[in-house]
């Protein structure tokens, strides 16, 4: 589907959506509602000693920054290194990413570890680093995504899990988002200290604050959340909880509209999205 059909079909569905939602719903207006952060994940791909995949998606990725700032909506991007890489082969694309940070948009960390299915190719733990994917230590990845912020410095992260958290947590980051299966009680959260690092001998044993999340997609996957569902939570919201919803950026290329549904809910709605770091701080 082209670009200008991909518009035509928002604006029609937004027209039935617009229209039900203000005959069916009442504005909930709380003085001090809950925080809530969206983060999309920009995956390594395949082969992480390629950038082929953030090639394929970038322009995807592109289009999706420019119509959620059509409507007032900031994202965490989370890159994983890959495509920082890609976007450092380029003159003008970290330009691009530097305007998104100056228009509220955050640049974080995507990594994924040897215990994944698409593994980033960066880990400290030994037992890897004879593997033909393996790439070099935590440290040579973040000497690499610190290129990529205006400020030199990675604040935020997708959590590592299971083995991975106790060796490749990246030392410097202070702050994370962990998902999981459990969409009911991982979309809302109260920051708390992890341990991460934690059998890892040259490193040292690091406190992260972390908040959780929920995948937002249509499929009707246990662990989605779907527009309906997130409504329905929001309105019971308490502020004493962060809400987190993710998405990966191949998610978004393949079911956009039912994204065009959230983005416009929350801006008819004057729900403030924000920097994870910023309800970190």
């Amino acid at each position: 589907m082209s670009r200008n059909s991909r518009l035509l079909s928002v604006g029609i569905i937004f027209g039935i959506f617009f229209a039900a939602e203000i005959s069916s719903e009442l504005y909930f207006g709380i003085n001090q509602p809950t925080q809530l952060f969206i983060a999309v994940l920009c995956e390594p791909g395949p082969d992480p000693k390629s950038t082929e995949y953030a090639d394929q998606f970038w322009t995807e990725l592109s289009f999706l920054i420019h119509n959620v700032d059509q409507w007032n909506v900031k994202l965490n991007i989370l890159f994983s290194p890959q495509w920082v890489r890609y976007i450092l082969e380029s003159e003008f694309l970290p330009r691009i990413v530097h305007s998104w940070e100056e228009n509220g948009h955050e640049i974080g960390l995507y990594v994924c570890g040897p215990h994944m299915d698409n593994w980033c190719g960066y880990t400290n733990q030994v037992e890897f680093q004879n593997d033909s994917n393996f790439i070099g230590s935590i440290d040579d990845m973040m000497a690499l995504m610190n290129q990529i912020p205006a400020n030199g410095k990675i604040m935020t992260t997708h959590s590592l899990t299971g083995e991975d958290i106790k060796y490749d947590y990246p030392s410097d980051v202070l702050y994370s988002t962990m998902g999981g299966t459990d969409k009911l009680n991982l979309i809302r959260s109260k920051p708390k200290d992890i341990t991460v690092n934690s059998q890892n001998p040259t490193s040292s044993t690091h406190i992260s604050i972390q908040v959780t999340h929920a995948r937002f997609c249509i499929l009707p996957e246990e662990y989605n959340i779907n527009l309906n569902e997130f409504k329905e939570l929001y309105t019971k919201r308490h502020r004493e909880y962060v809400m987190g919803l993710v998405f990966q950026i191949i998610d978004w290329a393949t079911y956009f509209v039912s994204y065009e549904q959230l983005f416009a809910y929350l801006n008819w709605y004057d729900i403030i999205t924000w920097r994870i770091s910023d309800i970190l701080t």
